[in-house]
């Protein structure tokens, strides 16, 4: 049932993605062909309420006939099923040995096991997922998602990823590039409609979306705070102008565009503005129809806050004094640069679909595009395109490390033999132990 629970959400995304990308496309061109341009396309979580928001709202997207459709989502899933095999664990007693001696083996945690060092630092709880050629080979977590009640952390437990999200809007950039409706080269001004950027010298300077996924764009603001859940929530516009109740600083060039890196997530900030302005719609819809739906990322949002009806499903966040944030978490209105709720088999199955497409072999992204993310920027060889890049015995590998406050998290994919890993924990005080599990990962997978 799992399986075909998947295949359905994959072949109903299938669709969706293609009327997503050809309404922002069309109406980009359509309304505003000199760069700015809106399109209205609903969505939610049920098929019905989809297919029918879809046709109420935007019925002239879809370029394809019935047929073109049919054949399409079948294609999808057809594929989905012969790769992903419902990411069941392998049940091969190497990877079962390897996996335990990763969350067992004293060698890694100073004379401890996993579990042990979790507790001596006061870290509530853990979960990761390890992917083996190109399949999540297993699942472990540790730990309480809240303290005071001890309910257990599980599989299905979301944790907010920081600055991974970062990757995951970065890719859904991708797609609409591959479609003709952004370019990765041409000057933001070009697609922005209400919003003019500061400039540390007053000129106007060509700024692109490239150098922006890169941190190559010379703009400021690092990170984000977030927000206690009672105080009130800036919008996009008071995030870019640092105007109240925004706590971060405007967002302004600070420097001339590659001139050298400058991590901003300020800057993703000022992409997801250019994504809203070129589509024409929220950008939680958007996210949902180019990157969480596709990939079967089913647990995650961009949700921030959440709705009351999927607490129950988070880690609480605790602080390095490990004391729980009030509410559980702060909330992260940044979403493209900081906003994403998720789990590690989300984030391992998004991990798995980029590893194919350097292949060429996915359907959601192409070989030349996950290629050019992968590449180092400006001749960065740490950063790409929304990922940070490394080395390993193995090959190249690629990811991103995440902290908010409450939060830690990393994955890190290895490409030439499909191998990988995602952690994320509840508490901000230390990434002791979650470096220790990556580095056992590492060693026992002859990284």
């Amino acid at each position: 049932m799992r399986l075909l629970k998947s295949l359905l959400i994959i072949a109903i995304v299938g669709l969706m993605s293609i009327l997503l990308l050809a309404g922002c496309s069309q109406q980009h061109k359509d309304e505003n062909p000199d760069g700015s341009g809106s399109s209205n396309v609903g969505i939610t979580g049920k098929t019905t309420e989809i297919t029918e928001q879809q046709e109420d709202k935007n019925p002239n997207t879809s370029v394809l006939s019935n047929g073109e459709i049919t054949e399409k989502t079948t294609e999808i899933a057809e594929q989905h099923e012969d790769k992903t095999s419902d990411d069941s664990v392998l049940g091969n007693a190497e990877i079962a040995g390897k996996i335990a001696e990763i969350t067992e083996s004293e060698k890694y945690y100073g004379d401890l096991t996993l579990a042990e060092k979790l507790e001596k630092n006061n870290i509530p709880a853990i979960s990761i997922a390890i992917i083996d050629n190109y399949q999540i080979s297993g699942v472990f977590t540790y730990g309480s998602k809240n303290k005071e009640t001890k309910e257990k952390v599980t599989a299905d437990t979301l944790f907010q990823a920081a600055s991974i999200s970062k990757s995951v809007f970065a890719v859904a950039v991708m797609r609409l590039v591959e479609k003709g409706t952004l370019d990765l080269d041409m000057d933001i001004t070009e697609y922005l409609i209400d919003y003019k950027l500061p400039t540390y010298d007053g000129k106007e300077h060509k700024i692109t979306l490239r150098q922006i996924l890169s941190h190559n764009a010379g703009l400021n603001v690092h990170g984000f705070e977030g927000y206690r859940q009672n105080k009130k929530k800036p919008t996009i516009e008071n995030i870019l102008n640092g105007s109240g109740p925004a706590n971060s600083a405007r967002l302004e060039l600070a420097k001339a565009p590659e001139t050298g890196f400058q991590y901003s997530g300020g800057g993703f900030i000022l992409a997801q503005k250019i994504v809203t302005d070129v589509c024409g719609y929220e950008f939680i819809e958007i996210m949902n129809e180019l990157a969480l739906f596709p990939f079967v990322m089913t647990s995650s949002t961009f949700l921030q806050p959440l709705p009351d009806d999927r607490l129950k499903e988070i880690a609480h966040g605790y602080n390095a004094k490990n004391q729980s944030l009030p509410g559980g978490y702060n909330i992260m209105p940044e979403l493209a640069a900081a906003g994403l709720w998720t789990t590690p088999s989300d984030l391992a199955r998004f991990g798995i679909e980029v590893m194919r497409a350097i292949k060429g072999e996915s359907t959601l992204l192409g070989k030349e595009s996950a290629r050019s993310m992968l590449e180092a920027a400006y001749g960065n060889p740490e950063y790409g395109l929304g990922f940070q890049l490394g080395y390993s015995r193995k090959g190249k590998t690629f990811g991103h490390d995440g902290h908010n406050y409450g939060y830690l998290s990393k994955m890190q994919f290895c490409p030439a033999e499909g191998s990988g890993i995602v952690i994320m924990q509840n508490s901000d005080g230390s990434n002791l132990v979650l470096n220790e599990v990556f580095y056992a990962f590492w060693d026992v997978y002859g990284w």
